[in-house]
């Protein structure tokens, strides 16, 4: 397989990840060209000028710039200039001030609707301002994928990946999940027996606005994939140890190619939470203030000297959360299955170092043991959170605290 075919399979197989990116407004990646490394061909991702991808990401960034920014006015701080973009309030519950209760859901709602258009204008702003560092990062994926590719070649086996496969997995289960998260509003609707939606005064704008929901769904798939991408590439590794140790014995210039490859791939892991980590942060914000008002409100209902009759919203908002829990937890996962990979590795690397005679071969077998057994790999977003299941304790500790602090609170006002 030549050099220009290798890299037509690669693109081929990352093109639909590169098309949900682009969906998306604020990555308008394209091929720009291709220029000569060492021997080969490096794929170079870009934009190009008057293109109608370039157009397109114009008109969807600048328009949802503002339409966030006048929902934020109009919703938060209450001002209708230069546009009203609803004729109606637009809470996915009815509001109802006869009781504390009442009131204080109709906050929790005012609060996840407001910090909805603030969160995306910030995550909008943040993917447009990194493009660079995003295309480089897509450009060395589907770099160590080709690499790969040519590797298996060279020994004359034929190359095996499950890459687009999965790719295209993940994409339909995001397309899905807008329609999934509809479900706290349908059960509102069904519960009170009558429509809540807002009345929308600008259709084009709604329409817009209905795109950039889905793009948060576009920003978990963009994790998965990333994560399923590294996985990947310590599966293939393991692969080519198992393969080299049943048929053509292992020298020192097969583990250095190992090592390589697994050094690109935990700089690629690193990579990961740092191209995404405005995104998931904001997510992991919502939840946690979302929780606390929420366990807030339950404590309210509980009490026996107030009259409360607003327990069909209580019902909607637990299954928003329940949702947005769900999705953290398909993450964490996600993120924990790239450690995982890179401990199996560690694993089939150990039972092969002691039946190795070479001393330069096994000193190089033992450092890709130490690098991963010192730092193993996690996906941590930023400086800030690692992605894992140690975050939910992390989170209910925060909300137990927070909610302590409301309930006093509580009980000093008059």
């Amino acid at each position: 397989m030549g050099g220009n075919q290798r890299r037509d399979t690669a693109l081929s197989q990352f093109w639909p990840y590169i098309m949900i990116l682009r969906f998306a407004g604020t990555r308008p990646l394209c091929v720009n060209k291709t220029f000569p490394g060492t021997g080969n061909t490096r794929i170079k991702l870009g934009f190009k000028f008057f293109s109608p991808l370039f157009f397109y990401s114009i008109v969807m960034s600048s328009a949802s710039f503002y339409t966030f920014f006048m929902m934020t006015l109009n919703w938060m701080f209450k001002i209708y200039w230069p546009q009203k973009l609803f004729y109606e309030h637009p809470m996915l519950v009815a509001r109802d001030y006869e009781n504390p209760m009442g009131l204080l859901i109709s906050k929790l709602f005012m609060l996840n609707h407001c910090s909805f258009p603030l969160t995306r204008i910030v995550v909008i702003w943040s993917q447009i301002t990194n493009f660079r560092p995003i295309a480089n990062h897509i450009e060395d994926m589907i770099q160590i994928y080709e690499d790969l590719q040519k590797h298996w070649e060279n020994r004359g086996q034929e190359f095996s990946s499950t890459i687009r496969r999965n790719i295209l997995h993940i994409i339909l289960i995001s397309m899905v999940m807008p329609l999934v998260s509809l479900i706290p509003l349908i059960t509102e609707i069904f519960l009170k027996g009558q429509p809540v939606s807002p009345v929308v005064s600008n259709e084009p704008f709604m329409l817009f606005f209905l795109i950039q929901t889905t793009c948060v769904f576009v920003d978990d798939a963009d994790l998965h994939i990333q994560c399923k991408i590294v996985s990947e590439v310590y599966h293939q590794i393991e692969m080519m140890i198992g393969d080299t140790r049943r048929f053509n014995g292992i020298n020192l210039v097969q583990v250095r190619i190992w090592h390589q490859f697994l050094h690109r791939n935990r700089r690629l892991c690193f990579k990961i939470g740092k191209v995404t980590k405005i995104p998931q942060l904001f997510a992991i914000l919502n939840l946690n203030v979302g929780a606390i008002l929420f366990l807030y409100s339950v404590i309210e209902t509980l009490n026996p000297v107030k009259d409360h009759n607003n327990h069909n919203i209580l019902m909607a908002t637990f299954v928003s959360l329940t949702f947005s829990v769900v999705l953290l937890y398909a993450k964490t996962l996600r993120a924990e299955s790239v450690t995982k990979s890179e401990a199996s590795l560690n694993q089939a690397l150990f039972s092969l170092t002691n039946d190795m005679e070479s001393p330069e071969v096994q000193l190089e077998l033992k450092e890709m043991q130490s690098t991963m057994i010192t730092a193993p790999t996690a996906i941590t977003l930023g400086s800030y959170a690692k992605l894992n299941q140690g975050i939910f304790l992390t989170l209910s500790t925060q909300v137990v605290t927070y909610l302590i602090v409301l309930l006093q609170f509580g009980k000093a006002a008059p």
